[in-house]
């Protein structure tokens, strides 16, 4: 019965992951994860109990963890690139800025059986890519550069044994960068530089519900990171003309997730997490404008509005002996915005992953390893390719093709404090 049992639950991953690759597409502004163990899960784990790296992603989990106090150091790399293609020539052009660290740091204090307090560093959200000066892509925007370093702190609340609330408070660093190509009335171009950072106050809800000793429901809403940076723009060429900066905020989404986990036995578990990201709050700045003697000239800008929708992410965890345990996942997250009118530098199409890791026990602790691989179908538009005319922005109407794909890998070292 536990065999037949068994090979249900992995015909039934391999079918969600045989689905899955029929629908990948580019990549998310979210990480799924910052640490190796929640990279190698795809971000799943929000009703995965036991585990500190999954209490990072619900607080409600901190009073389940055994040990009075536990902490992991985790750092990798996070990888991003994007490709253009003019179909008429089929001549492609990747983009560059590709790298950026990522750590990771997790701790938990059990206080007694029924309060627990914890705390994590991670990065939420992500993007980053610079065209190079040949493609059209520069009069929409050449490259882009948003990142976020959180802080927050949580505590978890027993409710009941079966039952438990938990909250997490923080702050999230952010800071955008972006350069777009504006040509002046005698035509010359001018490359235009913004940046800005700001902090933002952020905060995570959780709960989790143990129906029995197999099965858990668990749950999370993470609120919108809303930051208003002071922007400053710079211009390289003739200080003729001055550069301005854009406006308006930078407002990365919130996120609700609810999580059905299965313990099948001592050797597999489950997890099945059914993600809505509130895609209509997500809010960028228009781009640097330039100030010229004639008047001021704006960047063309292709989409000013986002969407709501529905994805899931889910894993399974083996545990081969005392020492070493597995783990896979994927992830689908919704399109944000039509993939017509997705500026090839920010995206928000349909985005997918899949991932794998390993953790070996050792010196007191476990070694983890995670990776994640974030791979893009083609989407072609007839509104990237353009050119300036007369001080105006045109669309010449050829069809360019647009990808992207990008990576995730960390090594971190969990202890009992």
């Amino acid at each position: 019965m536990m065999r037949r049992m068994f090979g249900e639950k992995i015909g039934t991953l391999g079918l969600v992951m045989g689905l899955a690759s029929q629908v990948v597409s580019a990549q998310s502004l979210g990480l799924p994860a910052s640490d190796p163990v929640g990279i190698g899960r795809s971000g799943t784990g929000v009703a995965f109990g036991t585990s500190l790296e999954a209490a990072t992603l619900n607080p409600a989990l901190l009073v389940t963890l055994r040990e009075p106090s536990s902490a992991y150091l985790g750092l990798g790399m996070e990888v991003q690139t994007g490709k253009v293609t003019l179909v008429t020539d089929g001549k492609a052009l990747p983009s560059s800025d590709r790298n950026r660290l990522l750590p990771a740091l997790g701790a938990a204090w059990r206080l007694n059986d029924a309060f627990a307090l914890g705390l994590k560093l991670d990065q939420p959200y992500e993007r980053h890519r610079e065209f190079p000066f040949e493609s059209s892509v520069r009069f929409l925007g050449r490259s882009v550069d948003l990142g976020t370093h959180r802080v927050e702190l949580q505590g978890a609340w027993a409710v009941t044994p079966h039952w438990s609330v938990g909250l997490g408070a923080g702050i999230t660093q952010v800071k955008y960068a972006s350069e777009v190509s504006i040509p002046a009335p005698n035509g010359v171009e001018f490359p235009l530089h913004q940046e800005g950072k700001a902090n933002a106050f952020g905060y995570t809800l959780g709960f989790r519900w143990a129906l029995n000793p197999r099965w858990t429901l668990g749950g999370t809403y993470q609120g919108a990171i809303k930051a208003a940076p002071t922007w400053t723009a710079s211009s390289t060429g003739d200080t003729a003309n001055v550069a301005q900066p854009g406006a308006g905020k930078v407002t990365l989404p919130a996120r609700s997730s609810l999580g059905l986990r299965q313990r099948v036995n001592q050797f597999f578990t489950w997890e099945l997490d059914l993600r809505y990201i509130q895609g209509s709050s997500l809010e960028l700045p228009s781009q640097a404008s330039l100030s010229t003697s004639g008047g001021t000239l704006s960047a063309p800008s292709l989409n000013d509005k986002y969407r709501n929708g529905f994805g899931f992410s889910a894993m399974g965890e083996f545990t081969w002996s005392k020492q070493w345990a597995a783990r896979v996942g994927i992830e689908i997250l919704p399109a944000l915005v039509d993939g017509a009118t997705s500026n090839p530098a920010i995206e928000g199409s349909k985005s997918a992953g899949f991932s794998a890791g390993v953790g070996y026990k050792a010196l007191g602790g476990e070694f983890s390893f995670g990776y994640q691989l974030r791979q893009s179908l083609a989407q072609d538009s007839t509104r990237i390719d353009g050119v300036w005319t007369g001080g105006v922005y045109h669309a010449t109407g050829i069809s360019m093709r647009s990808a992207a794909s990008g990576q995730l890998f960390s090594i971190g070292y969990k202890m009992v404090l």
